[in-house]
């Protein structure tokens, strides 16, 4: 997965992720997936609060 900015709470798989997998960025920041992740979604990097703000790119883009 890649993390685009530092104020992101997700990351992008840059592959399919298998459940159960254990995804990681280039800063050897480590994630378990609970369920498949496809090429291109975002992988929450901590648990995200219902009606929390997803943020990509250091922008908010949708709510949980």
């Amino acid at each position: 997965m890649v993390v685009l900015s530092a104020a992101d709470n997700v990351g992008i798989a840059t592959r399919d992720i298998p459940a159960g997998a254990v995804a990681h960025d280039l800063g050897g920041r480590r994630v378990a997936v609970r369920e498949a992740i496809p090429l291109g979604h975002k992988v929450a990097l901590a648990a995200i609060a219902a009606e929390g703000l997803v943020v990509r790119l250091g922008v908010p883009v949708a709510a949980a």
